[in-house]
């Protein structure tokens, strides 16, 4: 985003992508205008061109065709958007609001709900392949919108593998997907 004063533009990509390469290059900008934009977040690749929320009274999910330079609005949903990123195995698109909604934008720009976490301004957020893991600032971690343990400060995903720390100092192994306790003691950190 490139601010000028009241003016607010967007730098496009046209001939951005070397067709052999696939890398970007600069060689040919021209300015987009996004008046409505206060500024961009949550910039993420998919497919061919770059998704972000550009944030103004209402937040917009726009799409930046790398290699025409348009900026198009995909949706507007009607609350504050607060993480936004693509699955690595299926490569879909998934928004969190701030109601706790977690959507997956289709091909089509439908949107269709996949869970609901409780309401926050911020979620962390890891994927373990197609598996969406959350931890909330209340110390809840959610496998895929399923409460998966509560006092959690911290995890770590490996393949279907969760770490993670309490607020009481335990170090537990988890498996994603049948919840079952990898370990069969528990660790407590000094």
């Amino acid at each position: 985003l490139f601010n000028c004063g009241k003016n607010r533009h967007i730098w496009s990509f046209t001939d951005a992508k070397d067709p052999v390469t696939g890398l970007l290059s600069l060689k040919k900008t021209r300015l987009v205008d996004v008046n409505w934009a206060r500024f961009i977040s949550f910039l993420v690749w998919y497919d061919d061109n770059l998704l972000a929320v550009a944030r103004c009274e209402n937040d917009r999910i726009i799409k930046i065709d790398l290699e025409t330079g348009v900026v198009t609005v995909v949706q507007e949903p009607s609350v504050a958007v607060v993480w936004m990123g693509v699955t690595p195995l299926s490569n879909m698109v998934v928004v969190a609001t701030t109601n706790g909604m977690f959507e997956e934008i289709m091909k089509d720009a439908e949107i269709r709900l996949k869970f609901q976490v409780p309401p926050s301004e911020s979620y962390d957020v890891k994927f373990a392949g197609d598996v969406i893991v959350v931890l909330t600032p209340d110390h809840e971690l959610f496998v895929n919108g399923r409460l998966f343990a509560d006092s959690v400060t911290s995890y770590l995903i490996s393949d279907d593998v969760c770490i993670y720390i309490t607020l009481n100092n335990k170090l537990r192994f988890m498996s994603l997907t049948t919840s079952e306790n990898l370990c069969s003691g528990t660790f407590f950190l000094k």
